[in-house]
């Protein structure tokens, strides 16, 4: 019985752990708030999509995934969105992307998936998309 105990013990810390960060989640001093905006799709005015504009590109959503902690590099900032801040909503650089066409948010919170947003100019170019990133099929990137 003590030993059934001790092994359903060892499984619960386990799956706890397994779905923590594991990534330092402060932010560092560089860190600014990217603001959202409004994106609409010049192609059908209906499709529209919230949006960021990090160092001069203006990103949105284009799908989510599971990617490990080692390939999130640098946090660059935090989520403002109608104003108030959400520092528990960081964006990052990725490892794999070296020129920023992808930037993903993680939402510090318990178990959340990471979002990939990419920059609404490389639409229609072929860009190197991670494994990692499942695409959501939205209307714009198709």
């Amino acid at each position: 019985m003590k030993k059934h105990m001790v092994i359903a013990a060892l499984l619960s810390v386990s799956l706890l752990t397994a779905c923590g960060n594991s990534y330092d989640d402060s932010l560092p001093e560089t860190a600014v708030g990217l603001e959202t905006s409004e994106f609409v799709n010049e192609n059908n005015k209906e499709d529209t999509y919230s949006a960021i504009t990090y160092n001069g590109r203006l990103y949105i959503v284009y799908g989510s995934g599971r990617a490990k902690d080692e390939e999130f590099s640098n946090c660059i900032g935090y989520l403002i969105q109608d104003g108030e801040e959400h520092k528990d909503v960081t964006f990052w650089q990725l490892r794999s992307v070296h020129n920023d066409d992808y930037i993903v948010s993680r939402d510090n919170g318990w178990m959340s998936q990471p979002m990939f947003y990419r920059a609404v100019d490389t639409k229609g170019k072929d860009v190197y998309t991670p494994d990692y990133i499942d695409s959501l099929d939205y209307e714009y990137w198709k």
